[in-house]
This record gives C-alpha cells, sequence and structure tokens, in this order.
C-alpha cells in the first residue's frame, strides 16, 4: 500500500519538510494542475519508515489551536483605498523599504493560470 501523506490538498502546506527529511530521496514536489508543488513520494524508492509523516506539522499538531492573534490598522488612507485586505501589505512593505529591506510579493492569477512573483528593493 504505501505511506500516504495526505488525502486532499488542504490537508498538506506544501512546506517541503516531509522532501527535506527523506534519507532516501522518495519525496519529490510536484505541480498541480494550478502550479502549487505538493510532496509526491515514489514507491520505488520509499522504505515506509514513516519519517515524513512524523516531522509533518499538519499530522502532528492541532492546527485548530490558537498560539496568537494580532489586529493591525494602516493609518495611511491612501493605502488603505488601494489595498484588497486592509492595507496590513502595505504598511508592512512600506515600512521594510524604509528600512533597506527587500519585499517580495507573489500573486495567483486563477482565470489565466498564471502566477507572478514581484520583487521590490
Amino acid at each position: 500500500m504505501g505511506i500516504v501523506l495526505f488525502e486532499n490538498k488542504s490537508d498538506c502546506c506544501a512546506c517541503g519538510a516531509c522532501l527535506n527529511v527523506c534519507s532516501k530521496s522518495a519525496i519529490s514536489m510536484k505541480p498541480d494542475v494550478e502550479g502549487f508543488l505538493y510532496p509526491e513520494i515514489d514507491p520505488n524508492k520509499c522504505v515506509e519508515c514513516g519519517v515524513c509523516k512524523r516531522v509533518c506539522k499538519y499530522k502532528t499538531s492541532d492546527l485548530n489551536a490558537v498560539e496568537s492573534t494580532y489586529a493591525v490598522t494602516n493609518r495611511d488612507e491612501k493605502q488603505i483605498m488601494k489595498a484588497a485586505s486592509g492595507g496590513l501589505f502595505s504598511a508592512a512593505a512600506s515600512a521594510i523599504l524604509s528600512d533597506g529591506g527587500c519585499v517580495f510579493g507573489a500573486r495567483l492569477i486563477l482565470r489565466k493560470r498564471m502566477k507572478r512573483l514581484v520583487q521590490v528593493e
């Protein structure tokens, strides 16, 4: 039968921890139809040791437990009006950039099945 890492994609965050812990290189990350990478086990290499399942936080943690909660307000009216989520990313990016940092963002456009990665320095 072999090891099954997840039944549904919603049960995997695709972090790659299982891939990185596998000493037999039996796990690779394969793109789904939308281009997101998910782990896939090669049954010819897997020795069914179970280390991949033990390292998985989705399998070993209570995902419903709330550790911390934060509320954020952006006071820049222009950023708020242009933002899709209340301006949190804009405020954080502005602070990072003004401090000499670098900001990355990603966007998936489902209708066109296109991904865009943006870097701002």
